[in-house]
């Protein structure tokens, strides 16, 4: 009679066909039992703990086509428990490149690799290595680390001195392991290579570097006691006992040669007993400046500032082989470098003086006086270039104040001249065909020294009339300063805006204003003219009649203004229109615009009598 195992053998392996087996003991089989307070393995056990790498490992003891795993068997313990806290340590080390560094292209990294038997666990750590400015410390976490290839994780047995393995992307090069990692292999039936000597990279063989100068670290109390016991005193202690308080004074100045620089003022004092230095700065009454007191504290002064500087190539050396000022090197009209600062030494004072000739048989000699500050040749900036929008002066605020500052104007300029216009008629000096017959108004106002030019409605000219330049102050082109008033007089040649303006005429007031104001416009002063008319008739007072006759080209016995020009001209007697303008004004008693043979006689004779 078949029984029910042997039914359920003949039934298919599909699902609901397959019973599952009985267990009749579900408890977990104990390894190791307690004994005060210790944990120790069963002695009913027939076998040791087996050691080594052949001992079955929780993912590797699968069976082959159904993926259960084997039953563990009390003769054989677990990983877990045959290599509790049992680890392998490696010694390993990578290049990383550096950029942007001119004294080294990489940097070597040393890490130890911790390998847990127990559970093929690793774990990387860094040391860690003072003043590197790396992170240093755990690099990768504990885990199981899979191999680049992605054939598995990383085992006992990838581990080896002298190969490379990458990790996530990075070769780390073994070279050494400790002792206990050694034996293991060698238990196993398998050795590790000799160690590799780690390259080493620029920083570390500086931080590995000796002193130049390794000096004696000085303890007070032991040089106290030892002093107290009748040892010798060193020759600092006896400089200082010889020298203290002794100080001596220097008075020196420094020129600051930058844009914004000044002169300032200085008090050096040399400390004979140990040779440091301080720089303290003269304070000066309403100099705007917040008082300093010390431009450099009490320290020992170096001649190269750069040997003292810190800097990764000379930790730990710092100012080993610096040189530093001594009482020889100050003399008066010497100049010294207080930190990239050139101080010139002017004078001293008498303890000074009498110090440096019984001891050093030194003179020292004043180097007074000083240089004036206006002599000292310093940086300027030029305002850059108005831009066109605003005025000048608007703009060149803002270059010359932080805040900027409205303009001021003249007050007593406005006042005297708060209405006072000058008014000219002006044309094209080089005109086309279409522009001769255009004429201008050209103001200048007094008040403000600006300009405006109003053009004059002509009749079939083609042109609208109305303002041509809105007023505004303009610039000379040929002199690069703003226009003055004694530039406008007839006959002057003005450009305006790469436009040439002739003046022609000017009106009354304009012309009396000018007369008046002679020292302002000299082409009116007609004083001026006198004397120049002076050597013209000094032979020729005698025939007046006959030169009047032959200066009066049209015989109408007048003479125009044109008319007594050419002559003058024709003379040798250079006049612009302007002067001849107001010399005609002067003997033109009348105001016709011609002159007759009687004023023509009154100016004759008033040039003899100012002659005598």
């Amino acid at each position: 009679m078949a029984t029910a195992s042997d039914k359920a053998a003949n039934l298919p392996y599909l699902p609901g066909y397959t019973f599952e087996k009985k267990k009749n003991s579900y408890g977990k089989t104990q390894y190791l039992s307690k004994n005060a307070g210790l944990s120790f393995i069963k002695a009913n056990l027939k076998q040791n703990p087996p050691t080594g790498l052949n001992i079955p490992r929780p993912t590797a003891n699968k069976t082959e086509g159904k993926g259960e795993m084997k039953s563990s068997t009390p003769e054989k313990l677990p990983a877990w428990v045959a290599y509790d806290r049992k680890v392998l340590r490696f010694y390993a080390f990578f290049k990383e490149t550096v950029d942007g560094s001119p004294i080294e292209t990489y940097r070597v990294r040393k890490c130890v690799f911790y390998y847990y038997l127990e559970d093929d666990s690793m774990h990387i750590a860094e040391p860690r290595q003072a003043n590197s400015g790396i992170s240093q410390g755990v690099f990768v976490k504990r885990h199981r680390v899979q191999k680049s290839d992605g054939s598995g994780f990383i085992s006992a047995k990838d581990l080896k001195i002298g190969q490379n393995v990458k990790i996530y992307g990075r070769v780390f090069r073994i070279y050494e392991c400790d002792d206990f990692t050694r034996a293991f292999y060698a238990d196993n039936e398998m050795t590790q290579p000799a160690s590799e000597p780690c390259p080493k990279d620029h920083f570390a063989s500086t931080m590995n570097a000796e002193p130049r100068n390794p000096k004696k670290s000085s303890n007070t109390l032991k040089t106290f006691m030892e002093a107290r016991l009748g040892k010798c005193i060193d020759r600092n202690t006896r400089k200082f006992l010889e020298n203290d308080r002794k100080v001596l004074r220097f008075f020196c100045r420094w020129d600051d040669l930058s844009m914004y620089g000044e002169t300032m003022l200085y008090i050096l004092h040399y400390f004979l007993s140990d040779g440091t230095v301080e720089v303290l700065q003269i304070k000066e009454n309403n100099s705007g400046r917040d008082h300093f007191p010390a431009l450099l504290k009490r320290q020992r002064l170096p001649k190269n500032t750069y040997e003292v500087t810190p800097s990764i190539a000379n930790i730990g050396t710092i100012g080993a082989d610096a040189t530093y000022y001594e009482v020889e090197d100050f003399l008066c009209g010497e100049t010294i470098n207080v930190f990239n600062r050139e101080i010139k030494l002017c004078a001293c004072d008498k303890f000074t003086s009498e110090y440096y000739k019984k001891n050093l048989n030194i003179d020292q000699v004043p180097d007074l006086p000083m240089e004036e500050e206006s002599s000292i040749k310093r940086k300027t900036m030029k305002p850059p270039p108005h831009n066109g929008f605003g005025s000048e002066e608007d703009s060149l605020g803002s270059f010359l104040f932080l805040v900027p500052k409205v303009p001021r104007k003249p007050q007593k300029k406005v006042n005297d001249n708060g209405r006072t216009d000058l008014r000219y008629l002006a044309k094209f000096e080089s005109p086309s065909v279409q522009d001769m017959d255009r004429r201008f108004i050209v103001t200048y106002h007094l008040n403000d020294d600006k300009i405006g030019i109003y053009e004059k409605n002509e009749r079939n000219s083609g042109f609208i009339g109305g303002k041509f330049l809105e007023r505004m102050k303009i610039k000379n082109p040929q002199t690069n300063e703003w226009f003055e008033p004694a530039e406008f007089f007839l006959g002057a040649v003005l450009e305006i805006n790469k436009y040439q303006f002739r003046l022609i005429k000017a009106d009354e007031f304009t012309l009396k204003y000018m007369e008046g104001d002679a020292g302002t416009f000299p082409h009116a002063d007609i004083d001026r003219i006198q004397k120049q008319l002076r050597e013209v008739f000094k032979h020729k007072n005698h025939q007046i009649r006959k030169v009047f006759r032959g200066m009066d080209e049209d015989k109408d016995g007048k003479l125009s203004y044109a008319e007594f020009k050419k002559w003058l001209f024709d003379n040798g007697f250079r006049l612009n229109d302007h002067q001849i303008t107001t010399l005609c004004r002067r003997y033109d008693s009348d105001g016709n615009g011609d002159i007759n043979f009687v004023e023509f006689a009154r100016m004759v004779h008033q040039s003899d009598k100012n002659l005598l």
